[in-house]
């Protein structure tokens, strides 16, 4: 498990600096409401917190996923995530 995750990041500028910690167990940040979310808040401090989820997940080697309670095309993408964690396929847009 541990050879297919470095494998999977091995191209990766900041893993061969050593600056990725990967997790055995295949984790996903799912953030739900973004509609709601995008709504309260001001452009500077949407992006600030955007990119904090982005470093957060990719120092831990992890899935984010931003998501819509309106839209139908964020539960495909869970199903897609899913299958990806769980069979080992590629994820498919």
């Amino acid at each position: 498990m541990k050879q297919n995750l470095r494998s999977k990041w091995s191209g990766h500028e900041d893993m061969q600096q050593k600056k990725i910690n990967l997790m055995l167990v295949p984790i996903s940040i799912i953030a739900t409401k973004f509609d709601a979310f995008a709504n309260a808040y001001d452009t500077q401090v949407k992006k600030q917190l955007c990119m904090a989820l982005r470093y957060i997940a990719q120092a831990n080697g992890c899935d984010l996923v931003f998501s819509s309670v309106k839209e139908k095309l964020p539960s495909q993408i869970y199903r897609q995530l899913l299958l990806s964690h769980l069979f080992e396929l590629p994820v498919t847009s």
